[in-house]
């Protein structure tokens, strides 16, 4: 009888724990755009256009985290003589400095702070559609 029992138990685990990891594996396609986006300036139809911002963006597959770094907290960046401390981006900083959803996708497209006033020239103005903005929002929250 136990010789029955042991593997009857073991498959049921093992299916348990396939199914896990297939579940896992699955993702939410907007979370992984809106990283994607964020890590690399990689959207939906490929690079993600943008207005303004350093001229070596031009030059590779950059994304927020070239200068607001993979965590979001923000760092020192140099371009040529220029170098200036980049702020956080976390959850916790847009929600301390009062974006929601609305500011936040001015400053990413316009450049407009959420008090009004035109963000520094090397932030780029991305040309990102509504789905790719929900995108990175989702993202950005989870920082």
């Amino acid at each position: 009888m136990q010789s029955r029992i042991f593997p009857a138990l073991l498959c049921r685990m093992l299916t348990t724990v396939i199914l896990a990891m297939l579940i896992g594996a699955c993702g939410n396609p907007e979370t992984s755009l809106g990283e994607r986006i964020y890590l690399s300036g990689e959207g939906r139809q490929g690079r993600v256009g943008y207005s303004q911002g350093p001229s070596w963006f031009a030059l590779g597959h950059f994304g927020c985290a070239s200068c607001h770094a993979a965590d979001g907290n923000g760092r020192l960046v140099q371009a040529g003589k220029v170098a200036g401390r980049v702020p956080p981006i976390t959850a916790q900083a847009l929600v301390a400095r009062g974006y929601d959803a609305t500011a936040l996708r001015r400053a990413i497209q316009e450049g407009i702070s959420v008090e009004g006033r035109m963000l520094g020239y090397y932030m780029p103005r991305w040309q990102l559609d509504a789905a790719e903005m929900r995108a990175l929002i989702m993202h950005l929250e989870q920082l």
